[in-house]
């Protein structure tokens, strides 16, 4: 039984069901779709059938989606979860690997059968985060973007981006990580498992979802009138490399503030979450290509 979480309310949402309805039926095979009609009820989805020992859940939709939904499964390593990405940002699926805005291509993935196990980053007291967790400059695009509608994706981050920047004042942070202690300040911190945020933007560029470590990044506050300059090393991953920038492969890190900053995890913002978290090796059995 294959078991579809999807946003009915959305016209991808309806066009999917309508495709993979069509497709399934083709091959004769037993699903099911459970339709979202509140904020997180997606997580609430994902748990009951999990609990239910479904074994085969499938998100359709964007980052946030797949957020809830790996929150919501309290056993992961009992459930094999997938993901149809249609969402504006979808950088997971390009981390991943995943085919975008292709239903045919994704549900076929699936239906393929092919299993990888992938890491997932533990918060300690209590969320999961899939592909990035950050605090600093990314909190304010973020919080930005929720006034946009006209643009999604990368021109929205960016349109977002060249606001914030303008006057943008740096986080003092102190940062916990294999033994060392450090204080910064930044423009920004990410804590990633996965490559890229804001649609594209890629934070961190030697990420690997599969190799048991979190890649601590970093990007350290520089003279306001270069932040402009460096901004295309930042979109394109180049940053990694350059001297307001280090880079660290890690097993858990601490992020502490005498300031209560924001957290945003896979793009969803949370308050008052301690930043202290920790990679859970190949935790998530994801089908793929």
């Amino acid at each position: 039984m294959y078991n579809f979480i999807i946003n009915s309310s959305s016209p991808k949402g309806r066009r999917a069901v309508q495709v993979l309805s069509k497709e399934l039926d083709k091959r004769g095979l037993e699903y099911k779709f459970h339709f979202t009609s509140y904020a997180k009820h997606a997580q609430v989805l994902a748990g009951e059938l999990a609990d239910l020992g479904e074994k085969n859940i499938i998100g359709i939709g964007g980052d946030g989606t797949f957020h809830e939904i790996i929150n919501g499964i309290n056993n992961l390593s009992d459930v094999n979860v997938g993901f149809i990405p249609l969402g504006s940002g979808n950088d997971f699926a390009t981390a991943a690997g995943l085919p975008k805005h292709n239903i045919k291509k994704a549900l076929k993935n699936i239906i393929n059968g092919n299993i990888i196990k992938i890491d997932y980053i533990q918060f300690e007291n209590g969320p999961r985060c899939l592909n990035v967790a950050g605090t600093g400059l990314d909190i304010e695009v973020l919080n930005k973007t929720l006034a946009m509608r006209r643009l999604k994706g990368k021109p929205m981050y960016l349109w977002a981006l060249i606001r914030v920047l303008k006057n943008f004042e740096s986080y003092k942070l102190s940062v916990e990580f294999e033994g060392q202690k450090k204080s910064y300040e930044c423009i920004m911190i990410a804590v990633a498992n996965g490559t890229y945020i804001g649609g594209g933007m890629k934070v961190s560029p030697y990420s690997d979802l599969s190799d048991g470590k979190l890649n601590l990044v970093v990007i350290k506050m520089v003279e306001r009138k270069k932040i402009k300059y460096l901004l295309p090393k930042f979109l394109s991953g180049k940053h990694i490399d350059m001297y307001f920038t280090e880079h660290y492969l890690v097993d858990r890190v601490k992020i502490s503030s005498d300031i209560a900053y924001k957290v945003q995890l896979d793009g969803e913002i949370y308050s008052n979450l301690d930043f202290d978290c920790y990679v859970v090796e190949k935790g998530i059995n994801m089908f793929s290509g």
